[in-house]
């Protein structure tokens, strides 16, 4: 897929109607369509002197051409994200990082806090949530709180078919993970998201997109710095993202899709739901 890339319009190969990329076009299209986004290119999109208090801002380098180092604790001490050439994945990293700013920060911090806490003691709880969430993730915020535990619960039918003004009026969704952002290159029906569920004020959802977006940012890493959510893999909820109204319209989203066992999974026996977050008041 890199090198297709490098010899067309890379942007070409992103189906921008699908909604899961409606939050990064504006970035997208900041980047020039002649090659495929290089290093240069990438850190334009940073808010300028992002980075850890006291440290060097972050800014992506080319893998080729800087010596292989610890990825997280290089980001902590030095800001440096190293971004291998003409890859998907590291682009769509680079569109996070922009997106996200202040919550890739503190996943980062957090990696490195653990690293240096208990070094022996493999990666643990917590790396392992901030891994999937950062590979996989979305953030899911809702003004109705008991659909969002319906929908922790697996409660496909309840939550899912014909609900499409209701995820345009009451819900915010947000792809947060580059790995997940790279599928949607090429889509398939059982692509499956690890969600942060999170129940948010009316207040909040009307807000213009951009400053919803850039308040459930600092609240999110608010929360990962204090310790409060992605505190181990059970804080995610699964969900399959092509049942969400209108994100895949190729696919027939009937009743027989969503009775799909092999996708609309029911809830494991023993295994509660995810929780359901609801933050206070943003400073």
């Amino acid at each position: 897929m890199a090198s297709e890339a490098a010899h067309s319009n890379w942007r070409d190969l992103i189906d921008s109607a699908l909604p899961c990329w409606s939050d990064h076009l504006e970035l997208i299209s900041r980047l020039s369509a002649d090659r495929f986004p290089d290093c240069a290119a990438l850190n334009e999109l940073l808010p300028p002197g992002l980075g850890h208090p006291g440290r060097a801002p972050v800014r992506f380098i080319s893998s080729e051409e800087h010596a292989p180092g610890p990825y997280e604790p290089r980001i902590y001490e030095e800001g440096l994200v190293s971004t291998r050439p003409e890859s998907w994945h590291d682009l769509f990293n680079a569109l996070t990082w922009a997106l996200l700013p202040r919550s890739k920060l503190a996943m980062n911090a957090a990696h490195c806090r653990v690293d240096t806490q208990d070094a022996d003691s493999g990666r643990g709880a917590l790396r392992d949530a901030l891994t999937l969430f950062d590979e996989c993730g979305v953030i899911l915020a809702c003004t109705d709180r008991r659909w969002l535990e319906r929908l922790a619960r697996h409660q496909w039918q309840d939550c899912l078919p014909g609900r499409n003004d209701f995820f345009h009026q009451q819900v915010t969704l947000i792809v947060a993970g580059h790995a997940q952002l790279e599928k949607f290159l090429a889509p398939y029906p059982s692509m499956t998201a690890n969600t942060l569920l999170v129940h948010i004020d009316p207040e909040t959802q009307a807000l213009p997109r951009q400053q919803r977006l850039a308040r459930l940012d600092q609240w999110l890493a608010a929360e990962i710095t204090g310790g409060a959510v992605l505190s181990r893999p059970a804080c995610l909820s699964p969900l399959p993202l092509t049942g969400i109204p209108g994100w895949w319209p190729d696919l027939c989203q009937d009743d027989a899709f969503y009775a799909d066992r092999s996708i609309f999974r029911p809830m494991r026996k023993g295994k509660g739901p995810a929780p359901v977050h609801a933050p206070g008041p943003v400073p």
